[in-house]
C-alpha cells in the first residue's frame, strides 16, 4: 500500500479550500466554470484527504496513550 506524505494531503486540502473561496469571489463566467470543474474534481479527494489526516492523528494519539505512563489508558 502506498503512503501519501502529509504535506501532499495538506496541499490538496489547501487547493480545494482556495478554489471554494475563489468561487464565491469571482464574477467572470469563464473563471466560474473553470473553478467549478476543478472544485468537482477535488471535492472527493479533499474529503478523503481530510479523513486520512484525521485517522493518522487518531493513530498518533492512540500510540501516545499506549506508550504513556497511565497503565489504564495504555490498556485501552
Amino acid at each position: 500500500m502506498a503512503t501519501v506524505p502529509l504535506h501532499r494531503l495538506e496541499q490538496v486540502i489547501d487547493r480545494f479550500e482556495e478554489v471554494e473561496a475563489r468561487m464565491g469571489a469571482v464574477s467572470d463566467p469563464d473563471e466560474i466554470v473553470a473553478l467549478s470543474k476543478e472544485h468537482s474534481e477535488l471535492k472527493e479527494i479533499a474529503e478523503k484527504a481530510r479523513e486520512l489526516a484525521q485517522a493518522r492523528a487518531n493513530l498518533d494519539e492512540a500510540e501516545a496513550m499506549m506508550e504513556g505512563d497511565d497503565p489504564e489508558m495504555a490498556e485501552l
